[in-house]
């Protein structure tokens, strides 16, 4: 009896612990992309320094961007939906 007691608290447990794992990897694919568009832009503006060549990343910032958005509501509605 108390063996299945412990399968019914471990099985209340585990799909919360997933959610909240599920929850980080989405909230660091975010961060990561945002990452790459800082980077970018950081590389956008030593071009303008250096040699005024900055046309070149402006597909490259919105690639990035696109990444960045998704991941963001991926994670929004994540949380939204599951309250984690």
């Amino acid at each position: 009896m108390s063996q299945s007691i412990n399968e019914a608290r471990e099985g209340a447990v585990g799909p919360e612990i997933l959610l909240c794992l599920e929850r980080r990897r989405l909230l660091g694919a975010f961060t990561e992309a945002v990452h790459e568009v800082m980077l970018l832009q950081q590389q956008q503006v030593t071009d303008i320094v250096n040699d005024g060549n900055f046309g070149r990343f402006d597909l490259l910032l919105h690639m990035a961007n696109e990444r960045k958005e998704l991941a963001k509501y991926a994670y929004l509605q994540h949380v939204d939906k599951h309250g984690c």
